[in-house]
């Protein structure tokens, strides 16, 4: 299993990957789902993901500048963006 987060600011993006992922790529685990990059920094320390699928543009503090948080990206990254 591929574990995963989610993190993007608008439910129904969250909602049609989480369909997406679940429909089409069953070996991928939907650890958690998050609406905030803070939130999304707090879950990847929590869960250590394989993977995140990550919403560049959102309030407060965008994808790239989350992704700085880190010293090391121990996880891969999908950008999931309009």
């Amino acid at each position: 299993m591929i574990r995963s987060i989610l993190i993007d600011d608008e439910r129904n993006a969250l909602e049609m990957m989480e369909w997406l992922l679940k429909t089409y790529c069953p070996s991928v685990e939907i650890v958690d789902m998050c609406t905030s990059a803070q939130q999304g920094i707090e879950s990847i320390n929590q869960h250590k993901p394989d993977v995140i699928f990550l919403d560049i543009e959102m309030p407060r503090m965008n994808g790239f500048d989350m992704l700085e948080q880190f010293d090391k990206l121990f996880f891969d990254v999908v950008f999931c963006t309009a």
